[in-house]
């Protein structure tokens, strides 16, 4: 993987990690990926999560790289005032939807 990453540095790209599964940006923070940002499923339905949603907002709120989610109407499973809530209410981080660059979070 630090192969990967290094060869989209060196093209003048940002590295990050897309996943499905909530644990890879735990083992992407606690090897020392070299990522800019993780982006992951996080939906008040559970879609497409393999564990609960409760632990997918644990994992995004303590990851160490900024957070972006997908699927927050669970491909068409909510409707936007039941799927936006969730996001809205509970954001990942909260008063904000991303973490600086300086963060040292």
């Amino acid at each position: 993987m630090d192969r990967v990453c290094k060869m989209i540095r060196d093209r003048g790209m940002v590295a990050g990690l897309s996943t499905h599964m909530p644990e890879t940006p735990v083992y992407a923070d606690e090897s020392g990926l070299d990522v800019e940002t993780y982006i992951q499923i996080y939906n008040a339905a559970g879609f497409l999560m393999q564990v609960e949603v409760d632990w997918v907002h644990r994992v995004i709120h303590e990851a160490r790289k900024p957070v972006m989610t997908i699927k927050p109407m669970a491909a068409g499973r909510l409707f936007a005032p039941g799927g936006t809530r969730l996001r809205l209410e509970h954001p990942a981080r909260p008063g904000h939807g991303h973490r600086g660059r300086h963060d040292t979070r």
